[in-house]
């Protein structure tokens, strides 16, 4: 039945046989009351779109249901008579038989209210007409075939289908004016009806962070000393400074020697910085033979001392302190470099051992070389209907919007991960949002952009939408 002839058909399914009918519904040989049910279904999509009254559309909807239940109905009758001759059926099979009773509430193709006083014909969704299991008495939320039954929080019925995209650094607009760990991108096509994404897989060459690095500005400690004066001294009188400037890069310690992609010892290049120094800021003697820098390898810890038989002298290590020399009272400690050497406090000086020889200075702290125990990466995609879910636990923690997930760094080496499903991977939203562009932002654990050093970095986002 490809068409209907509203002006020369018959409505009464009575004058119709049941071979008759079974052509209107175009069932096949051994046909089941889910094949019945299917074929009408079919056959209503293409009356709500048929032309005519509606009036005469109901007719046709009402044919079709008397014509489904007059063809069901000889179905149960004939389970009926095969279940006489034989005992062997289980009560579940019995169940599925009578599914399509007509005395179990047969569905009806009944029109919307409402909707005729606009023209329009429409038919119930199939899910509106499929009898439910109960869940009354099942804690949770049960989603099944169909769904969440309806009276449950979101009971519609949708599909979804995922689809992903890779973002490459490489391939980024503007490549020479931007940072590859700051991109913002225009997607080519809108990605609509979103209702989750997930960080896939990411590589990240973790061994391009630096550190030391300038642009951070945690390259410099600097040395504030004096000749120690003649006993009894009343307070030493600081004349010459010297800031230690170390190059940028990864460097590793006599206690972690491992790490060979570190270019250097940072024992070795502090001294060779130190060594130097051979005329002073005054126009004296320089640091050069009277000050020395090593890692306690019992302690782990930063001394800056004089080595046996040196002039003394008396001096301050600073660790507040930029390149360019001048002390920094505004940033926090933890962004100098002495703070990665293990020292906790702004300023030190050397105690008088009581013999003329000012001694040294220890840190309190290991030394903790590394440029960054993680990274956060958080994506703007311009959508307010979602849960930031990341956020800071102590009040001088540094608080980063839209973070979708936070990585680990180990050694300093590249890092791949593939996909994973973690929770903190994934973005939920409150509705299906359509997305069209991004920014996608690295940062260190305190809160500043990454620097790769100009390297590049990749990652997959992958993203489900409702379909249909």
């Amino acid at each position: 039945m490809s068409s209907f002839g509203f002006s020369i058909f018959d409505f009464n399914v009575q004058n119709y046989s049941n071979e008759e009918l079974e052509d209107l519904l175009d069932l096949k040989k051994n046909y089941s009351a889910n094949d019945i049910m299917s074929n009408k279904q079919k056959l209503c999509i293409q009356l709500a779109s048929a032309t005519g009254s509606i009036q005469t559309q109901s007719q046709m909807s009402d044919f079709l249901d008397a014509a489904s239940k007059c063809l069901i109905s000889t179905l149960v009758e004939k389970g009926k008579s095969s279940d006489k001759s034989s005992d062997k059926s289980s009560s579940s099979d019995k169940s599925d038989k009578y599914y399509f009773d007509p005395a179990h509430n047969f569905p009806k193709n009944t029109i919307i209210p409402g909707s005729s006083a606009d023209g329009h014909f429409v038919i119930p969704d199939a899910y509106r007409m499929t009898q439910l299991d109960d869940y009354s008495n099942v804690s949770g939320l049960k989603i099944g075939e169909y769904g969440a039954p309806p009276g449950v929080i979101n009971p519609v019925k949708y599909s979804t289908i995922v689809s992903s995209i890779n973002i490459d650094s490489r391939f980024r607009p503007n490549y020479f004016n931007s940072k590859s760990t700051d991109l913002h991108i225009t997607l080519p096509e809108r990605i609509d009806n979103i209702v989750s994404y997930r960080l896939g897989s990411i590589e990240i060459p973790f061994y391009a962070i630096y550190a030391v690095s300038e642009f951070i500005g945690n390259n410099a400690i600097q040395i504030i000393w004096g000749l120690t004066p003649v006993l009894p001294a009343t307070l030493p009188v600081y004349t010459d400074t010297f800031t230690i400037v170390i190059p940028d890069g990864n460097y590793y310690t006599t206690i972690d020697s491992t790490n060979v992609l570190a270019s250097a010892s940072i024992e070795k290049t502090i001294n060779t910085i130190l060594q130097s120094n051979t005329v002073s800021s005054s126009g004296g003697t320089g640091l050069s033979g009277i000050l020395n820098y090593h890692i306690d390898q019992i302690s782990g810890k930063s001394v800056f001392s004089q080595p046996a038989g040196a002039t003394n002298i008396y001096f301050k290590v600073i660790v507040n302190v930029r390149s360019n020399g001048i002390p920094n009272y505004e940033s926090p400690l933890l962004s100098f470099l002495g703070w990665n050497l293990g020292f906790r406090n702004a300023e030190y000086i050397s105690n008088n051992n009581g013999s003329g020889n000012y001694g040294a200075v220890v840190s309190e702290a290991l030394l903790a070389f590394k440029a960054t125990s993680y990274i956060f990466i958080a994506i703007d995609d311009y959508n307010n209907s979602v849960n930031d879910y990341y956020s800071a636990v102590f009040s001088d923690s540094f608080a980063i919007k839209n973070v979708i997930t936070r990585v680990n760094v180990g050694l300093l080496r590249e890092i791949s991960e593939a996909s994973s499903t973690q929770l903190n991977r994934q973005r939920n939203f409150f509705g299906p949002v359509n997305i069209q562009k991004l920014r996608i932002t690295l940062y260190d654990n305190f809160g500043r952009i990454l620097d790769l050093n100009n390297m590049d970095w990749n990652m997959e986002l992958i993203f489900e939408c409702i379909y249909g």
